[in-house]
């Protein structure tokens, strides 16, 4: 039997640290309470806390002027009734998903707010605590999703420059042939061999301006679904869509496509962000007066099954006192009547933060067949099987 004897000091010694423990753990809680609640007042992101029939049952100043409603208003909404009609069916099963996973990021909706006007978000939103209610955090992404459609619209009108620019030597070579055979037939001199000769070249350039129509209605519709995908691929791809411009700017395109890797992402993204680099490439060497015109398209592997694929030219590059503010938005270097400086914004949006890759700029000095050359030179890093954003 072992007898344990505890003195009358020793009781009260213990009892003095747990109330001193016990002080310091409710000063930890107030302390951390009251952060909330400033970063909840203060913060220029929209909070809300709602029950899981996502009815609001607080939110902070940004909040409500988000939406416009008053605080009396606000309560007696819920999140879903803010929900456009077209995406109620996706923010039922968003919040299921939630009481499975406890958390959904990046979660893209249009809300209808005071006075039936429309704003786009994107929201966090997590499971608190207490198991009970919703922490919602939204940013109104309203004027991002109109530099997107901007970006979208330029690059269109690109794209049909580009599509007159490519379908005028395969009618060329139709319409010369179509003559061919007529003015043979009536000399009496059109062979089998030649009408089949004549025939096998329409149909071979009739063939490429049907590719052609799908390649360019695959760039231009607004496909928003996300699958596995080879950036090399997607390379490709880019650079067949903006061949006709790249020739008849008398640019020489030096590519080196050996490496790849699998992605999951948005074909069409991808591919409007790298027109818009080689776009911004082209239009740097447009004053390059006899001399040679390059574009050089590469990419590499690296040791941790990233891909690195680097973009660039001999435009002479960006001037180093605003190279480093070429991804903000309405930023350009270019004249009023050239560029709008949504493009380069827009390919920062698209490979950083839908895409979760890395991207960066600098001007680069090289040597090519013996000649020195500058121009910039845009880096863009892809993870292998990375997860994109939708």
């Amino acid at each position: 039997v072992v007898k344990i004897v505890i003195n009358d000091e020793d009781l009260i010694y213990a009892s003095v640290r747990d109330i001193t423990k016990r002080k310091n753990d409710e000063k930890i809680i107030l302390e951390q309470k009251e952060e909330f609640e400033a970063i909840f007042r203060n913060s220029k992101d929209g909070i809300a806390i709602l029950d899981f029939n996502s009815k609001f049952l607080d939110f902070n100043e940004a909040y409500l002027a988000m939406t416009g409603f008053t605080r009396e208003e606000l309560l007696t909404k819920s999140g879903l009734e803010l929900s456009a009609p077209e995406d109620k069916e996706k923010t039922e099963a968003i919040i299921e998903e939630i009481r499975e996973k406890g958390y959904v990021e990046n979660f893209e909706k249009t809300c209808v707010v005071k006075d039936g006007k429309r704003i786009a978000t994107n929201m966090t939103i997590s499971i608190l605590p207490d198991n009970q209610r919703l922490l919602l955090v939204a940013k109104d992404v309203t004027s991002l999703k109109l530099l997107e459609q901007q970006s979208k619209l330029a690059s269109m009108g690109e794209m049909i420059g580009n599509i007159a620019h490519q379908w005028r030597q395969p009618l060329s070579v139709i319409t010369v042939s179509a003559s061919a055979m007529d003015m043979k037939s009536d000399f009496d001199s059109l062979t089998k061999e030649e009408i089949k000769t004549y025939s096998n070249n329409i149909i071979a350039q009739a063939e490429y301006l049907s590719q052609t129509i799908d390649d360019f209605r695959n760039f231009i519709k607004n496909d928003s679904s996300y699958e596995q995908l080879s950036v090399k691929d997607t390379i490709e791809n880019s650079l067949g869509l903006v061949d006709a411009t790249i020739k008849n700017n008398y640019i020489t395109l030096v590519k080196n496509l050996d490496d790849d890797v699998v992605i999951h992402g948005n074909k069409n993204e991808l591919t409007q962000a790298l027109i818009n680099i080689i776009n911004n490439a082209k239009d740097a060497m447009k004053n390059l007066e006899n001399q040679n015109k390059f574009l050089f398209v590469e990419t590499k592997k690296l040791k941790d099954n990233s891909l690195q694929l680097e973009i660039y030219d001999n435009g002479g590059g960006i001037p180093e006192e605003i190279i480093h503010r070429v991804f903000e938005p309405y930023f350009t270097t270019k004249h009023q009547s050239v560029g709008t400086g949504i493009g380069l914004s827009m390919v920062a949006k698209i490979i950083k933060e839908r895409h979760y890759g890395e991207l960066f700029v600098y001007n680069k000095e090289y040597e090519y067949k013996g000649g020195n050359y500058k121009g910039a030179c845009f880096v863009i890093k892809f993870k292998e099987g990375m997860e994109s954003r939708n």
